[in-house]
């Protein structure tokens, strides 16, 4: 199935300052398998790309092969191994390193996602 839209048009203008960062893109996702375990996710994407659209057009059709489909962009931001940000927002040291290692992965493989299931609509948000 291919994507129908994306979220982040008009905003191809956000790049990558340097090679090593990665967009990391959050979005909620719903399955297409209506016996699937949980009614939706949030899938946390990392993805090496220039600019954010181009990152979010392969973290959605990443998603679709695996069968979910997108239906709002959370947010995103741009991090790399050097990144300090983390630290400023009260992470734990293991935190970091877990997100740090799903860096290392996008700059390997170009992509890399977490998915967080939710079980009911009440714990969407």
């Amino acid at each position: 199935m291919e994507p129908q839209r994306y979220f982040a048009e008009g905003m191809d203008e956000v790049r990558r300052s340097v090679p090593d960062q990665v967009f990391s893109i959050i979005f909620d996702v719903r399955p297409f398998d209506e016996s699937a375990d949980c009614v939706g996710a949030f899938a946390l994407c990392w993805i090496s790309a220039d600019t954010l659209l181009e990152a979010e057009r392969i973290a959605v059709a990443r998603l679709f092969d695996d069968g979910w489909r997108p239906v709002r962009f959370e947010e995103y931001r741009l991090v790399s191994a050097d990144s300090d940000k983390y630290g400023e927002e009260g992470y734990t040291a293991e935190e970091i390193d877990s997100v740090l290692a799903n860096v290392a992965m996008a700059q390997k493989d170009g992509y890399y996602s977490v998915l967080y299931k939710y079980s009911s609509e009440d714990e969407e948000h």
